[in-house]
């Protein structure tokens, strides 16, 4: 998926978990779930962070794209590390880069969640970049206005 799809469906997420994760600032646990949800493409020379964060360029050299950073191995580390500090940003950082996963999960390429213990991957019929990903883009930025105006 595309980055602003990965942003859309971060958001999405975002929204629906917001009620059970409870954050004390609702900006910026939105702003850390948006994040996570672009941190699984760091693993990807194209990548918006990397595009963004100059020294992040070194990742697409030591781990090939849909890898490592395409597994719950990341989000599982970073929210081990970040737990201790505050439970509402770990929270929203497994949010955002679950999100990521989930959504990659149906395009051709899919997501080896378990990468490297298994050899597993979910995939599906949608094309990155394709026309079904702009409906589905379109239709989770409807959603997400309707959750949020409502």
């Amino acid at each position: 998926m595309l980055a602003n799809t990965h942003l859309a469906f971060g958001l999405l997420l975002g929204i629906l978990f917001k009620p059970i994760v409870s954050p004390a600032n609702t900006w910026l646990y939105y702003g850390i779930v948006l994040f996570a949800a672009l941190l699984p493409d760091l693993d990807h020379n194209g990548a918006i962070l990397n595009r963004i964060f100059r020294i992040t360029k070194v990742f697409p050299l030591l781990f090939k794209h849909r890898g490592f950073f395409h597994s719950v191995w990341p989000a599982v580390i970073l929210a081990a590390v970040v737990w201790p500090w505050s439970r509402t940003v770990a929270l929203a950082m497994l949010i955002g880069y679950g999100s990521h996963l989930l959504i990659d999960s149906v395009t051709r390429m899919g997501v080896n969640w378990l990468y490297p213990l298994l050899k597993f991957r979910i995939q599906g019929p949608v094309m990155t970049g394709g026309f079904v990903e702009l409906l589905l883009f379109v239709g989770i930025i409807i959603v997400d206005i309707i959750l949020l105006v409502r």
